[in-house]
């Protein structure tokens, strides 16, 4: 069985592990949003025509996968860090048991 130190421990590295996973999420937000909208923008500016509107709706497209790509990974840190602290809760409850 589990010390009390070792299972918070165990909760705290899940906890980084969904932090790095946000901050890989705002990351992407921030590549579709700014990079990827700047350079559709400037296309739309510079390139006229049918193909120019082609190009750039394309490029709208995968900038919307991109932002729900990111929500995605959001979503998974959130259900990471949620498992993480009911395990947390369960081996907690556990040591109080066993230990009466």
């Amino acid at each position: 069985m589990k010390t009390e130190a070792q299972i918070y421990m165990d909760f705290q590295k899940a906890k980084e592990q969904s932090s790095r996973l946000r901050q890989i999420a705002s990351n992407l937000d921030n590549v579709a949003d700014d990079e990827v909208q700047g350079a559709v923008t400037k296309i739309g500016a510079d390139w006229t025509g049918e193909n120019s509107d082609n190009y750039t709706g394309k490029a709208g497209n995968e900038k919307v996968k991109i932002n729900t790509t990111a929500a995605n990974v959001k979503k998974v840190a959130d259900v990471i860090e949620a498992i993480a602290a009911r395990i947390m809760q369960a081996e907690l409850a556990a040591i109080r048991i066993a230990s009466h």
